[in-house]
């Protein structure tokens, strides 16, 4: 009776010890579950702050390329005046 009592403290150490081991392993991967979470949340956050900061960079380069469009225009429309009635007369 005394050997079959050993065998089960002894089964029952080595099923403990893997349970725990099982149980620890477990919290590891919860830990870098909710790291990986709040990374991707973190990225996130990044990527929303540079798609507004790019955009608002875009709005004034657009704003710029209309503003130099117009002053093209604008000296185009001077040079046609100055030019046309030159070959006009020719």
């Amino acid at each position: 009776m005394t050997n079959s009592w050993q065998v089960i403290v002894v089964l029952v150490a080595i099923f403990s010890s893997q349970w725990l081991a099982m149980r620890h392993t477990d919290r590891q991967i919860d830990t870098l579950r909710s790291h990986l979470v709040d990374t991707k949340e973190g990225l996130s956050k990044q990527m929303a702050d540079l798609k507004e900061l790019v955009e608002a960079k875009l709005e004034t380069v657009r704003v710029e390329i209309a503003n130099l469009n117009g002053r093209v225009k604008r000296i185009e429309d001077q040079l046609d005046q100055i030019l046309k009635p030159t070959l006009r007369g020719k």
